[in-house]
């Protein structure tokens, strides 16, 4: 449980892992967030994102949640109910 939340779904990529909890929110955790995969946008490499990190949300529209989540390598997807992809993260070989 994160905060009392129901986790109903985990997804771990190299270095970092997302959460699904009931309600539709994802958090991140990561050891750095050198590609912004965590999903706040600050890249860092002197920051630990043991805390979970709540993201998505203010890119979903009203009524919209988040059915599943993907954590590639160094990459972050999520499929909502509205059939939207979201993806953040590395995109240096053209990918996102």
């Amino acid at each position: 449980m994160i905060g009392g939340k129901t986790i109903v779904d985990i997804s771990a990529g190299d270095r970092h892992a997302l959460v699904l909890a009931a309600d539709g929110l994802v958090y991140g955790y990561s050891r750095t967030n050198w590609n912004a995969q965590v999903g706040d946008f600050v890249v860092t490499s002197d920051r630990d994102y043991f805390v979970p990190s709540s993201m998505v949300a203010p890119a979903l529209y009203c009524g919209e949640r988040v059915d599943n989540i993907y954590a590639t390598f160094d990459s972050s997807i999520v499929t909502t109910n509205f059939g939207r992809v979201l993806a953040w993260g590395n995109s240096n070989v053209r990918l996102i």
